[in-house]
């Protein structure tokens, strides 16, 4: 995918254009295309590297705190690959941030462009599962435990961030803070209701794509399935396959009794 395609995919979210509208109101109309700017090229970042992993975008949305990738992303596909996939927005951020910074009239925009960034990057590497940061966490969890257990942690660490942003910033609310937050708490809501749809489908995945894995694990039951291992599942002193439970669920029944 080119360029040209992935920013064919963006999308300005409506309360993106009204703040943009309003910005050139009052005079802030410059901190705003900053921050726009940053966050197109984070995402970018995230799409260029999905593309070479041969991933299809589906659509690029633009917040006014950051962005939403929807890309195409295989449940089995390699953790690698996903952390790579993620990472690389911060830094292609950090990198136009740069580039920014060096072309900058005098030290006050410099200075400007800095706290823009800054406040961007630590936002979007909070470990709140529906932001960068979350999302590392999850895959990173995904090597050494199940996917319904890694996912359960990155919630319960998703919504003790959240708690200690309300916290923090008690004293000092603004209605710029509260948008966020209740942003990010609609997002993880969000995340917990599709759980069962999205572990439905790397179940189908790996039902139509025989993948093969190296490494073994076995587990009690079906819905404690990890990814890049080859699950085998224990009931009642019998080992059943992967493959068994996966064609009595989505193909022909077999007897597992």
């Amino acid at each position: 995918m080119t360029i040209k395609n992935i920013f064919n995919k963006i999308k300005l979210d409506n309360i993106t254009i009204i703040l943009g509208l309003f910005s050139m109101l009052i005079g802030y109309f410059k901190e705003f295309s900053i921050i726009i700017y940053l966050i197109v090229i984070h995402e970018i970042g995230h799409c260029l590297f999905a593309s070479l992993f041969n991933k299809n975008i589906l659509k690029i949305n633009i917040y006014p705190f950051g962005g939403e990738s929807l890309i195409d992303i295989k449940p089995s596909t390699k953790i690698i690959y996903e952390i790579i996939i993620l990472i690389t927005g911060p830094l292609f951020q950090l990198l136009a941030a740069y580039v920014l910074i060096n072309i900058a009239n005098n030290l006050d925009e410099k200075e400007l462009i800095k706290n823009i960034n800054n406040a961007l990057i630590v936002f979007n590497l909070l470990p709140i599962y529906s932001l960068d940061g979350g999302k590392i966490i999850n895959n990173i969890l995904n090597i050494f435990l199940s996917i319904k257990k890694s996912f359960e942690i990155s919630i319960i660490i998703s919504y003790l961030t959240i708690i200690f942003i309300i916290i923090y910033f008690n004293k000092d609310i603004s209605l710029s803070i509260i948008y966020m937050i209740i942003f990010l708490s609609i997002k993880t809501y969000k995340e917990i209701s599709m759980y069962n749809y999205n572990y439905n489908s790397f179940m189908l995945d790996r039902f139509l794509n025989k993948y093969h894995f190296k490494d073994k694990k076995i587990i009690e039951n079906s819905k404690m399935y990890y990814r890049n291992k080859y699950n085998l599942v224990k009931n009642n002193d019998k080992y059943y396959t992967e493959n068994d439970i996966l064609i009595k669920k989505f193909g022909k029944s077999v007897d597992t009794n």
